[in-house]
């Protein structure tokens, strides 16, 4: 689903995804051949090994121009867009903004980077007067940090439990469980078409979506990944994720075929199966982070299939010389509305996936397979190219922003620095 509205810019999912893949693995920069072996006998996970400009330095330069550009310092907000004149970032921008600068905090305490000379701490306490200011924003927002729309507050979830894995303070969880509760109130059980289920996208319940079904079934695990919340247990947590994604991977709102996942069903039961890669990222994450809860198998092969229809649909572009595949446009000609962001959600779940791939076939070195080897360094390079072509495609040398489409530079609209800055954030 589309909500129309100004957005703050792209630069933190650039920031944010080479904050992951820092961690490049030695393993995958070797032929087909060669990795398993190499696997077998190499005694260190990950390590930094970029071109030039190194994945870190281009991290701290899209945060620095993020934070120059997009934050008040007076106001302790984000702005709506590059160059604003005071607009402030609407409500879905600026939860997906918490994740991409705290994103950036962990990789900075992980590789000692940190534009504008800050600090983690910095980076991190600087959100937490984001989400201050943002309970006393008039319009959509409100104290309790509700909005009308249940995707929205099940990412603020997401970065609320985020701040709270950062700082320890309970206030955090507090809020994210009070949104859990409002998007709880959605459920249905009457609607629609023959296949009735799941939760509403908006308090209005207009439609469903994946937005709102898989970003409550993931805001639900990470409470339980937190192990702080009160009002639930781990295991009421881990219940909810799984009866609300069991529902939404089934037909007929999975194509179990291609893998693609639908973008929202009307009252009527209509499905509109709009590609973008924020549905299915969004599904990867959920079989992630359900793996991850249960060590089951299956979910696995559902992240499998999710990341399929993604490199599936992927367009050609040429990157220093190369052909190579990244995500496609989903912005069509200009990057107007929420489209903006959509590769980062993308962008920070198929990062989730490969360091589960990589994990699983590091920690388990006797047994690991030569396929199991390639899946990750196939989901790797494709992850690598993606933020190659950002920064080398997308971006303005001269204002630092970014294209929301990664095959051209940003010309018009609503830039997507914000989630640049958050791919940048794997490497």
């Amino acid at each position: 689903m589309i909500k129309v509205s100004p957005l703050s810019a792209s630069v933190a999912i650039l920031a944010s995804s080479i904050s992951s893949v820092i961690a490049v693995t030695p393993v995958c920069s070797l032929a087909s051949a060669s990795r398993l072996a190499a696997l077998k006998t190499s005694t260190t996970t990950h390590a930094s090994t970029l071109g030039s400009p190194s994945y870190a330095n281009i991290a701290e330069a899209l945060f620095t121009t993020y934070i120059n550009n997009y934050y008040s310092t007076s106001g302790r907000y984000l702005y709506a867009s590059y160059s604003s004149t005071g607009t402030k970032s609407n409500y879905w921008n600026t939860a997906i903004a918490i994740q991409a600068l705290l994103d950036y905090a962990t990789f900075h305490n992980a590789y000692g980077i940190g534009g504008l000379g800050w600090g983690a701490a910095t980076v991190v306490s600087t959100v937490e007067d984001i989400v201050t200011t943002q309970k006393t924003l008039s319009g959509e927002n409100n104290a309790n940090l509700e909005d009308g729309y249940n995707d929205d507050m099940s990412w603020m979830i997401h970065g609320l439990t985020k701040l709270y894995n950062h700082t320890s303070l309970a206030t955090y969880i507090t809020s994210a469980q009070t949104l859990f509760d409002q998007v709880k109130i959605s459920d249905d059980t009457t609607c629609c078409g023959s296949t009735p289920g799941g939760v509403w996208w908006d308090t209005a319940h207009t439609s469903k979506a994946t937005a709102a079904q898989m970003g409550i079934t993931v805001a639900a695990l990470k409470l339980a990944e937190t192990g702080a919340s009160t009002e639930y247990t781990k295991a009421q947590y881990l219940s909810y994720a799984q009866s609300h994604y069991s529902f939404w991977t089934s037909s007929p709102f999975t194509n179990r075929a291609t893998g693609q996942i639908v973008d929202h069903e009307d009252t009527t039961g209509a499905l509109t199966w709009w590609g973008f890669d924020y549905n299915n990222g969004l599904g990867i994450g959920a079989a992630v982070h359900l793996y991850l809860a249960t060590g089951t198998a299956s979910y696995l092969t559902d992240a499998a299939l999710f990341t399929s229809y993604l490199m599936n649909s992927a367009q050609i572009v040429t990157v220093n010389g190369a052909s190579v595949q990244i995500l496609p446009n989903n912005c069509g000609g200009g990057c107007d509305g929420d489209c903006s962001q959509f590769h980062q959600v993308a962008m920070q779940y198929l990062m989730d996936y490969y360091n589960v791939l990589y994990n699983i076939a590091n920690a388990n070195k006797a047994t690991t397979t030569q396929a199991q080897v390639d899946a990750a360094c196939n989901l790797y390079e494709f992850i690598q190219h993606n933020v190659d072509a950002l920064y080398n495609l997308a971006r303005n040398i001269g204002t630092g922003t970014v294209n929301c489409n990664w095959n051209q530079q940003f010309t018009s609209g609503t830039d997507g620095l914000q989630g640049s800055m958050v791919s940048s954030n794997f490497f």
